[in-house]
């Protein structure tokens, strides 16, 4: 791919440029070791280590210009500062790429369990309705015949939209994302708006990146307050406290509750769990049916109500 450098540029909020900058661009990376001739090298600062420090390495390797937070002196390389590379990177990524997730029905799952299986679920409720879909989360990310390890549940924004760009090459206009909090507070799925959104639970994890249970649950908020498309519904599990909390804040033409609870929108009734198998009178706002389900526990009948609610 070739993209004007300008074109991507304009996309950013550009503090300084040193050095003359290439007419375009050939391929974006923010790892050291992926940069290749006519390549523009981001510099990431992380938790171990600073890209900058590999910006040498990446003009070595035949990087045509470096999007940084400091321009350092000793370095030929060309440059471009912004204020956060971070951030700066979703808004490079979707450019190059050609925004493929406008041409896409986007739907994305949070929580801290049921994830995986309500996008699976999702999934197959798609493929009952002849409609090819992509899975991207924290097992793999998978459509049609492919399917590539995943290296993170939700990947970084450069991945993420790359990723996006191969499944619309294949014509695979539906896509469910798990969104996890680290994706969300940490750009990954900046500028991605979601006609659908779920939130399945929130329990006592990862309170090594949140400060407390309160500022995990605002981070999952984010995927409703800052990434829902205007014609986009959240649906919540307010059976979950966190969830109803949630889903208070959500405009009431723009939310769809599901749980056990009473007065939900998508519900369970006549409910046999057993063993093998669950069966269950799903009510939904406009019909209900009666289903039987391989999957058992009250968790996957919350997540299969929640993947109906997504559908």
């Amino acid at each position: 791919m070739r993209v004007e450098t300008q074109q991507l540029l304009d996309q950013v909020d550009v503090l300084e440029i040193g050095g003359e900058l290439p007419a375009d661009i050939e391929a974006l990376a923010y790892d050291s070791r992926k940069v290749a001739s006519g390549t523009c090298f981001i510099a990431l600062r992380g938790t171990r280590t600073d890209g900058h420090r590999f910006l040498s390495a990446a003009e070595t390797a035949g990087a045509a210009v470096a999007v940084v937070e400091e321009i350092p002196p000793e370095l030929d390389l060309p440059c471009v500062r912004v204020r956060d590379t971070l951030a700066t990177m979703p808004l490079l990524a979707a450019e190059f790429f050609g925004h493929p997730a406008l041409d896409m029905t986007r739907a994305g799952f949070t929580g801290t369990n049921g994830k995986t299986s309500s996008t699976y679920l999702l999934e197959a409720i798609w493929a009952a309705a002849g409609v090819p879909s992509a899975v991207i989360g924290t097992i793999q990310y998978r459509w049609k015949d492919r399917a590539l390890k995943a290296p993170n549940t939700t990947p970084l924004a450069l991945d993420l939209h790359g990723l996006l760009h191969e499944i619309r090459r294949d014509e695979v206009r539906h896509v469910a994302l798990e969104v996890s909090s680290h994706g969300l507070v940490l750009h990954r799925v900046d500028g991605l708006l979601f006609q659908a959104a779920a939130f399945t639970n929130l329990s006592p994890e990862h309170l090594d990146f949140h400060r407390d249970l309160d500022d995990y649950r605002e981070a999952k908020a984010r995927l409703f307050e800052k990434h829902l498309a205007d014609d986009g519904a959240g649906v919540i599990n307010t059976d979950d406290p966190h969830g109803r909390i949630i889903y208070e804040r959500q405009p009431s033409d723009r939310r769809l509750s599901f749980g056990l609870g009473p007065g939900v929108d998508v519900t369970a009734e006549d409910i046999q769990l057993g063993p093998e198998e669950s069966v269950f009178d799903l009510k939904t706002p406009s019909w209900s049916r009666r289903l039987r389900s391989p999957h058992v526990g009250e968790h996957n009948l919350r997540n299969m109500l929640g993947a109906a609610g997504m559908g």
